[in-house]
Parts: structure tokens; C-alpha cells; sequence
């Protein structure tokens, strides 16, 4: 490759990784708070920069158990930084939809070559549903970052067995527990222990088991949920129990839908992409001819990411349409790798 390649390469990453950040940062300050969910976490995090409590969150000064802390924390000290602005509530939104972004082009150009990873990270970053959540103050579009990032993570451990990444995982992991609780731990082993089970590698899963990861993520997540159980004694039942298990077993926050109420969802959330979901019935496709073993492996992972999050919130009582939004990444996967067949 001459030095002239390499420049124009450097230029054309350099033009793409200012427009992603122009289309994830530019508006988020432009506009007032236009969601309920986003004008409480807005305040919660208000009220704790005006009371300095960085350990029990609280609405309307009451101490408020829905959610953990750690977007709390970054909005409530970006409030410190800028002022109590609307945008604030939105940082960690928009940089962790482009954090997804920057992973969904690391996994397409591990899995496929850097033009699929260039197509991928395209394909998520101008995604509706993506770019909606990612501009809203919700923790939807962190937790999913974390989860991602936990995945991705893992893959390239698989690869090549540094057992740096596995760090990576758990340090992800531990951050998504201080985003939303127990989910960031049981879609990835529950997706990983599936992908081992079905790849007939079961030892694959028990490399996951690193002590040193494990304490990582002990040191991350750990010692907030101690110091406000000890300050609120019915943190406990109120987070773990109320807004875990019965949340999704039960109706009690009046958001049940039929089984079928992500399917809209999916097809407007994946514009305006969504056509080229036909481009995976292709007889010659990714999934029809797929190629080397690798590849077979591969779209097991990339398949049982998006369809067991699918299926979770699918068969749950509770839906909401942002939380399948953890599918969009190995949705934009799957889409590059079969254009790229297809072209």
C-alpha cells in the first residue's frame, strides 16, 4: 500500500468519524426535554448535584429506587461542569451511541474486512431507533453500549486469547450493572453460554470465568450497591426483587403488549435499512452458503445476540420499544455481511 493510499484512507476515516460525532453531538442542546423518563432522570440527577447525595438518588426529594446511579452521576456532574442544561442529561446517550457505533465497525472488520466494518458502523449509526435513543436522555442507549461492548469484548478474546479483553468484558459489565441493574450480566452469559452450547465448545464458556476480571468487576459495581443498601434498608427488595423479577413477570407498570409488539418495532427502528433484511433469504447469502467454520461461528454469535434479546423482552409483561435496542448492533453486522455477499 503506497503512503498516498494510506493518507487517503486516514482522510476518509478521519471525514467519517467527525460526521458520526456532528450527527450524535451537534443537536442534543437544541431542543427542551421531551420525554417523561428523560425529565425525571433529568431532575434526579439535578436535585443530586444541588445536595451533593451521590450515594440515594431522589425525586421531588424523595428517594427514588427505579434505577442505579451511574448516569445519574455523569449528568449530575456534567451539570456541575455546564450548568443545569438540558444537553446535559444527554452526554452519555450520545457518546455511548457513538461508542456503539466504534464497535460495530471493530466487529465487522474482525469478523469480515474493514470495508464491512466501514458499511456496519453506517448502518448503526444512521439507524432510526439508534439515533432516536441516543438523543434522549434515557439509560437505554448506555446499558446498551455496556452489553455490546461486553460482547465485542469477548469475540476478540475468542480470537486471540488475550486475556486483556477479558477485562474489557468485565469492566463493561460491571458499568452496565451501575446503568440497569442485573441485565448487563445475563444477556451476555446467557447469549455466551448458548454460543458455546450450540458451537459444541463448552470450555469456550468456562474461559469466561477469569479472577482477576471477576474482582474487576466486583470493584466497579460493588460498593455503590453496598453504601445505599446500608443508607436504605428496602433498597434491596425495592430494586432487585420489585424492579427485576416482578417487572417482568407481572403487569404492574402497565407496559404489556402482545408477544408481536416489537415487530413494528424492528422494521421502523432499522430504517432505512430495513429493506435489505431481504438480502438474508438470498440463496447464495450468509446464512444459505455461509463459507469457512468461522464464518458459521460467527453468525451462531451474531444470530443468538440479536434473537435471544428478542425473544426475552418478547415473552416479557413489560416492553417498551427501546429495549430491544441491544439487537441493533448485530442487526448492523448481519446487514453489512450479506450486502457485501450480495454485491
Amino acid at each position: 500500500m503506497t503512503d498516498a493510499l494510506r493518507r487517503h484512507r486516514r482522510f476518509l476515516m478521519g471525514l467519517l468519524i467527525a460526521a458520526a460525532a456532528f450527527l450524535y453531538l451537534a443537536h442534543i442542546g437544541s431542543y427542551h426535554l421531551i420525554e417523561l423518563d428523560e425529565g425525571r432522570y433529568h431532575r434526579v440527577a439535578m436535585e443530586m448535584a444541588l445536595s451533593g447525595d451521590y450515594i440515594t438518588p431522589h425525586f421531588d426529594y424523595m428517594p427514588y429506587f427505579e434505577k442505579p446511579i451511574f448516569q445519574y452521576w455523569v449528568t449530575a456532574l456534567s451539570m456541575e461542569l455546564f450548568g443545569f442544561r438540558e444537553f446535559t442529561g444527554r452526554i452519555l446517550p450520545a457518546l455511548t451511541g457513538l461508542g456503539n457505533v466504534f464497535l460495530a465497525f471493530w466487529l465487522a472488520k474482525t469478523m469480515y474486512n474493514r470495508r464491512t466494518g466501514i458499511l456496519a458502523a453506517v448502518i448503526l449509526a444512521t439507524s432510526a431507533l439508534q439515533l432516536i435513543v441516543a438523543s434522549i436522555g434515557v439509560m437505554d442507549m448506555a446499558l446498551t453500549f455496556f452489553i455490546d461492548a461486553c460482547l465485542v469484548s469477548f469475540y476478540v478474546f475468542e480470537r486471540t486469547e488475550n486475556k486483556k479483553y477479558l477485562l474489557v468484558f468485565y469492566a463493561a459489565m460491571g458499568f452496565g450493572m451501575l446503568t440497569k441493574g442485573l441485565i448487563a450480566i445475563v444477556f451476555p452469559f446467557g447469549i455466551l453460554f448458548w454460543y458455546a452450547l450450540l458451537s459444541k465448545r463448552p470450555r469456550l464458556f468456562l474461559k469466561l470465568f477469569y479472577l482477576p476480571g471477576i474482582i474487576l468487576f466486583l470493584v466497579i459495581a460493588v460498593p455503590w450497591y453496598y453504601l445505599v443498601c446500608q443508607k436504605n434498608p428496602d433498597f434491596f427488595y425495592f430494586f432487585f426483587i420489585r424492579e427485576h423479577f416482578l417487572r417482568f413477570a407481572t403487569k404492574m407498570h402497565e407496559r404489556f403488549h402482545p408477544w408481536y409488539y416489537f415487530v413494528p418495532v424492528l422494521i421502523a427502528g432499522l430504517m432505512p435499512w430495513t429493506g435489505f433484511v431481504a438480502t438474508f433469504f438470498s440463496k447464495d447469502g450468509i446464512f444459505r452458503k455461509p463459507g469457512s467454520l468461522r464464518h458459521k461461528r460467527d453468525l451462531l454469535l451474531l444470530a443468538l445476540w440479536a434473537g435471544l434479546i428478542y425473544v426475552f423482552y418478547s415473552i416479557s409483561d413489560s416492553k417498551l420499544p427501546t429495549y430491544i435496542l441491544p439487537c441493533w448492533l448485530p442487526l448492523s453486522v448481519l446487514l453489512a455481511a450479506s450486502i457485501e455477499r450480495c454485491r
